[in-house]
C-alpha cells in the first residue's frame, strides 16, 4: 500500500492490522495523527513500514519487535516519544531505520549492536542522552546529531565500513582519535557544536589514500596548532576547524591545496591563530 502524499488525515485505522498479507506500507507526508495502532503487529510480512511526515504521537508499539521480516523502518518527523523501540533487537533484518525529528528520550540501546545488517541509522533530532553504545560493525551510515549524547566517541572507530558520521550538536567530549578519521571508507564526518579538546590526524602514507572529502569539527573546544598532517588526506576538499582554541601559525601547506584548487573550503575563524597568512589564502 502506498498513499505516499495523498492528503489523507485523521487516525490510522486499527482495522490496519487486517491487512495480514502487506509486505509495505507508505503513508508518508499526509496528516495522520494520534498513535500507531497497537494492530499494526499482526502485519508480519511487511518487510518496508513508512510512517515518515504525519502528526503521530505516542509511543512505538512493542508489538512492532514481532515484525521480524522488517528491513526499512521510517517513522520520522513526528512527534513520538518513549524511548527507542523495546526489543529492537529482534529485528535482525532490518537495514535501514530512521527515527530523526522526533521526540525520543533516554539513552540508545546497547542492543543495537545485535542489528548486524544494519547499514543506516538516524537518531537525529530527539532528546536521547547518555554515552555512544556499540554500533553494528557494517553501518554506513550514522545520524546522531542534535540530541544530548556525551562522552567519548570511540565506538565510531570500528566502523569500517561507515561513510557518513555526524555527530554534531551533541555533548560529546574528549579526544577525537586518529582512527576515526583513518576509516578505510569514511568520505564525510560532521562533530562539530561538541566539547571536544583534541584532535589526532595520523599521516597518510603515500602509497595510502584516503576516501575523506569532509571534515567539520567547527565550535568545540580544539586547542594545539593546526594539524598539518591533514595536507596528507589527499581526497579532501572540505575542512572546517574554525571556532576553537586552536594557536600557532597556519601552515604554509594549507595555502598551497588552497592556490591548486584542492580544497574548496578552509574555515579557521574565531581560533587564536598567529604569525603570516600563507600567499594562497
Amino acid at each position: 500500500v502506498d498513499l505516499e502524499g495523498d492528503g489523507l488525515e485523521g487516525f490510522i485505522s486499527p482495522m490496519i492490522g487486517n491487512l495480514t498479507e502487506l509486505t509495505q506500507l507508505n503513508l508518508r507526508n499526509n496528516k495522520f495523527r494520534g498513535p500507531i495502532p497497537d494492530s499494526i503487529s499482526r502485519l508480519t510480512n511487511l518487510t518496508r513500514l513508512c510512517l515518515s511526515q504525519n502528526f503521530l504521537s505516542g509511543s512505538v508499539p512493542k508489538g512492532l519487535r514481532a515484525l521480524l521480516r522488517l528491513e526499512d523502518v521510517d517513522l520520522s518527523e513526528n512527534r513520538l516519544t518513549g524511548s527507542i523501540i523495546p526489543g529492537i533487537s529482534d529485528l535482525r533484518r532490518l537495514k535501514h531505520l530512521n527515527l530523526m525529528k522526533n521526540e525520543f528520550f533516554g539513552r540508545i540501546p546497547v542492543t543495537l549492536t545485535g542489528l548486524w545488517r544494519l547499514e543506516t541509522l538516524n537518531l537525529s533530532r530527539n532528546q536521547l542522552s547518555g554515552k555512544l553504545p556499540g554500533f553494528p560493525n557494517g553501518l554506513r551510515s550514522l545520524s546522531l546529531s542534535h540530541n544530548f549524547l556525551s562522552g567519548h566517541i570511540s565506538p565510531v572507530e570500528n566502523l569500517k565500513h561507515a561513510q557518513r558520521v555526524d555527530l554534531s550538536n551533541n555533548r560529546l567530549s574528549g579526544i577525537i582519535f586518529q582512527g576515526i578519521l583513518t576509516l578505510p571508507e569514511l568520505t564525510s564526518i560532521d562533530l562539530s557544536t561538541n566539547r571536544f579538546t583534541a584532535i589526532e590526524v595520523a599521516k597518510i602514507p603515500d602509497e595510502e589514500s584516503s576516501q575523506l572529502r569532509a571534515i567539520d569539527v567547527q565550535n568545540n573546544m580544539i586547542t594545539g596548532h593546526l594539524p598539518r598532517n591533514l595536507v596528507t588526506y589527499r581526497n579532501l576538499r572540505r575542512l572546517d576547524l574554525g571556532h576553537n582554541m586552536f594557536s600557532g601559525e597556519i601552515p604554509e601547506e594549507y595555502g598551497e591545496l588552497i592556490r591548486e584548487d584542492r580544497w574548496e573550503r578552509l574555515a579557521l575563524d574565531n581560533n587564536l591563530l598567529m604569525g603570516n597568512i600563507p600567499a594562497g589564502l
